[in-house]
């Protein structure tokens, strides 16, 4: 039976580095380690878990990849028949045991992760081998040898090594940077230096090298389509050439899902869904070769089902999305995007309402405009070109605490319009606090600028959405963010607007977007509604977890409302103003409800859909109490922020209860037949135990917070 060493390169590795070893310990007989310089107890904890085995660790200075790969292939030459090559942040997976292994072969192990490649894993133990590139590596020998798949064995890259995010980048960028100054026709250079450019964010300089790299039309072949597929993504973000770009990429390789998945959305996102359906229905039938690499995982099965159904959804087919997305959420093949993203779908065919043939109660209505005797625009001096949108507002013994977001991003109904170049949406939020006349006394930033002006990790950047409440003497916020926890998916935040850095809170569902919480106070306690059908609410607790205080059953009336405001006390209940999104063919707009919640958590009293303005994006997130009326905070295609005064009689002569019409008794036979999809997910735990991780404490790149002044110079109320 062969014998395999173990080689590894690690550096300050302890939190990670026993899992990997736990992974490789059952089909190893000994191990060949170089340690460049840790500063913890890697080299000790190396040495507990792999203290039965005969086994050296080696000491040597870190150069670059190439070279101390090179170095460790040298030490371990001869140790045992064949060398097993892993990193700290991987662990294996074998399907049973290790299949015969034969000499003079370098075996290629699938690696999982975002994008799955092929790499060698297992090579021959005496073989001269040497690696060339400083970085992004790759096997060389000076004697000829043969490559083969390894069958049953697999590789999970975890990615959450000592060196990782933009400081792996940057190191990368240094040294790929050095090996083009060398060599500036090497296509693998320039294809990698692509890719970090990208990660960094500069995805002019990274466009360049990748479409460098798909002209070349050097082998190998995968390198050459996933570059292009890169240079297609890019263009269809900033809209030049998409379509073509997108074809480039089908056309380079036919038997591949990827390009056709991308041109089934380019396609659908120049209003053409009819023509996306079939494009991602063409690339459910592909399937990559055993030995592609760079291959986008589900490509084939999810994503272009979730493609076909955003496409179906385009085109007005409710009916078919919501089969569709069911499906989609009851497959094996599903992971946790395609839930997300299979939640949304659902959510948003619910929204997609043909005009009724007669009215019925509540949701049949056209929305109507509703009286507002006073109104006022809330200006910032801010950032050039950015928009100051969606105020909300708590009333306080001394006036009222306004926040409102500041944006670089902004929609009309359509798609994201941009006022700089950097294409990602960046948030940042502003405390405005007023005396009772509504007159400013005092302005502040929320959030560290620095970080949110020069962070490139997301393509959301910032704590959308804030909406204050007063805890005892404390004022809190509740939002949303994006770039914490799983790519793009929204998770709810706490930021003390006094003091500390917001705090990521626990997620009831993972699966889902959680966004648009309503916070209220019931007897002191911070309370949170979730959802208004079915009704959920939890408790924020002093540690930061979430303790279920009510979850009712969906009832059909209100199952594509929406969080919008915080509640106030009204009538021995509380009041909030929800929202629904309604979906239209290339656009989308919003119309707004009051709805009452009663001491018992039920849902009591609602009125009927009404909008401000008029506008098509119209958001309101904000209630309070000011003198006698009503004082909501709205903003308007996320470029204008106002407040709105409305008379409580008003409201209250309008508040009835909620029935089932015509529209929600159909939404009522669907949640019978798809009881899943509207639920809250699993069932919710009595207490979800806190996350408590504080968020942005990065400084900006100069390592210090910008001066407020360079953000926000001042702020004004104007009576409209």
């Amino acid at each position: 039976m062969a014998r395999i060493t173990l080689t590894m390169i690690v550096r300050d590795e302890a939190e990670i580095i026993e899992r990997c070893l736990d992974s490789a310990r059952p089909h190893i007989d000994s191990y060949v380690i170089c340690d460049t310089g840790s500063t913890d107890d890697t080299v000790e904890r190396i040495e507990n878990a792999l203290s039965d085995l005969p086994g050296t660790i080696h000491h040597r200075r870190w150069v670059d990849f190439g070279h101390n790969r090179t170095e460790l292939a040298e030490l371990a030459s001869g140790v045992a028949d064949h060398q097993l090559l892993l990193d700290a942040d991987m662990t294996l997976d074998v399907d049973g045991a290790l299949p015969p292994l034969e000499p003079g072969i370098a075996y290629l192990a699938r690696h999982h992760g975002e994008v799955e490649y092929l790499a060698p894993r297992l090579i021959d133990g005496k073989h001269p081998w040497r690696w060339q590139g400083s970085t992004h590596e790759h096997l060389d020998s000076s004697s000829s040898y043969r490559v083969e798949l390894l069958q049953g064995v697999s590789v999970v890259h975890h990615g959450d090594g000592a060196d990782q995010g933009r400081r792996r980048f940057e190191r990368d960028r240094e040294l790929l940077e050095r090996d083009l100054a060398d060599n500036p026709d090497d296509p693998r250079t320039r294809f990698y230096l692509g890719l970090v450019l990208l990660g960094l964010g500069e995805t002019a300089a990274a466009r360049s090298h990748l479409l460098w790299r798909v002209d070349c039309g050097a082998p190998p072949a995968d390198e050459r389509y996933f570059a292009a597929l890169r240079v297609a993504q890019i263009d269809a973000q900033t809209g030049v050439n998409a379509l073509a770009s997108a074809r480039r990429v089908v056309r380079l390789d036919r038997s591949r899902a990827e390009g056709r998945v991308h041109l089934a959305a380019v396609l659908r996102q120049m209003g053409r869904p009819r023509a996306g359906r079939r494009a991602a229905s063409r690339a459910r039938a592909r399937k990559s070769p055993p030995l592609a690499s760079f291959v986008v995982p589900g490509a084939t099965s999810w994503e272009a089902k979730l493609e076909m159904t955003r496409c179906s959804l385009d085109m007005g087919r409710r009916h078919r999305v919501i089969a569709s997305a069911t499906r989609l959420l009851e497959s094996a093949e599903a992971d946790t995007r395609a839930r997300t993203a299979g939640h949304e779908l659902v959510e948003s065919a619910w929204m997609v309402r043909p005009p009724p043939k007669r009215r019925s109660p509540l949701t049949s209505l056209r929305p109507t405009q509703i009286p507002t005797d006073i109104g006022w625009r809330v200006e910032l001096d801010c950032l050039p070109r950015w928009r100051t949108t969606n105020p909300s507002i708590v009333a306080t013994p001394a006036g009222l605490i306004l926040t409102t977001k500041l944006t670089n991003a902004g929609s009309s109904g359509g798609p994201y319009e941009f006022s700089d170049r950097s294409r990602r949406v960046r948030v940042l939020n502003a405390r405005i606090d007023l005396d009772h006349e509504l007159n400013v006394v005092g302005t502040d930033p929320i959030d560290d600028p620095g970080y949110t002006l020069q962070a490139q990790h997301a393509p959301t950047v910032g704590t959308e959405d804030l909406r204050p409440i007063r805890v005892g003497e404390s004022c809190l916020a509740l939002g949303w963010a994006r770039e914490f926890g799983r790519p793009n998916v929204c998770g709810p935040v706490i930021v003390d607007l006094d003091n500390g850095p917001p705090r990521l809170l626990p997620q009831p569902d993972p699966d889902r977007h959680e966004k648009n919480w309503m916070p209220f106070m019931q007897g002191g306690r911070l309370m949170v509604a979730t959802r208004i059908d079915p009704l959920t609410v939890y408790e924020i607790t002093s540690d930061g977890g979430l303790e279920l205080v009510a979850a009712a059953p969906a009832t059909g009336v209100g199952v594509t409302w929406r969080g919008g405001s915080q509640g106030v006390p009204f009538d021995e209940g509380w009041l909030f103003v929800v929202h629904e999104r309604l979906t239209h063919r290339n656009s989308f707009s919003y119309q707004h409800r009051f709805a009452l919640i009663d001491s018992a958590m039920t849902l009591v009293a609602a009125t009927d859909p009404f909008v401000l303005t008029g506008a098509a994006v119209e958001f309101v997130g904000g209630l309070a109490w000011w003198q006698d009326r009503l004082l909501l905070g709205l903003g308007i295609h996320d470029a204008t922020a106002q407040l709105r005064a409305v008379d409580s009689d008003w409201v209250r002569s309008a508040l009835r209860e909620p029935v089932l019409g015509r529209v929600e008794s159909r939404r009522r036979r669907e949640l019978e037949r798809w009881p899943a999809l509207l639920s809250t997910g699993a069932t919710p735990a009595p207490y979800l135990s806190p996350i408590n991780q504080p968020l942005r404490t990065h400084p900006g790149a100069d390592g210090r917070m910008l001066p407020r002044a360079a953000v926000i110079h001042g702020a004004r109320l104007s009576r409209m």
